[in-house]
């Protein structure tokens, strides 16, 4: 995360590059998998059942690459005060999107703090607005209380919001 101000302007940036790199080089390593029954030099002797199921396994990680690179996109949330406008970009491999709202919206910044895979604490950073649900700063959860909690101070501080609030992620069940 960066954090860039001047008196006029904040800008904040998420930017998951090493997400990124580490979801690429699955699907690198899933497209060599893949082509692999074709090309190595006894290409002549891998069974059929071989070669599928090297299609398979590359095919699989490729797909986890991929979805890896797809969830995970950049953010870019810029507060102008001069225009009275809060624009908030999401900037991912195959979609952009992009929202404008005014700065009289912003109600505050949030760490929600949740659990993943292994009940580990991790951390995310929303700017809260009237009218509509949080923004997120970050691209993927931190996983350090105290540094989400500096952000989160450092933030609020520079757009003039009260102190952020912590709250435990609420978890929504899916529909009956």
């Amino acid at each position: 995360m960066r954090i860039v101000s001047d008196r006029a302007r904040l800008t904040i940036r998420s930017t998951p590059g090493c997400l990124w790199i580490f979801g690429l080089w699955f699907v690198a390593g899933g497209a060599l998998a893949i082509a692999m029954p074709w090309i190595a030099t006894n290409r002549d002797e891998i069974s059929g059942w071989a070669r599928l199921a090297s299609v398979a396994i590359g095919a699989a990680c490729a797909a986890a690459g991929l979805g890896i690179v797809l969830h995970a996109p950049a953010l870019e949330t810029t507060v102008d005060r001069a225009t009275g406008r809060v624009t908030h970009r999401r900037r991912g491999l195959l979609r952009r999107r992009e929202e404008t709202f005014p700065v009289r919206d912003l109600a505050g910044v949030v760490v929600e703090e949740g659990r993943d895979g292994d009940g580990d604490p991790v951390f995310h950073l929303l700017l809260a607005r009237r009218g509509g649900p949080p923004l997120p700063l970050l691209s993927s959860e931190a996983r350090g209380r105290e540094w989400a909690a500096a952000r989160a101070g450092e933030i609020a501080t520079r757009l003039g919001l009260p102190a952020p609030v912590h709250r435990p992620k609420v978890e929504r069940l899916p529909p009956a």
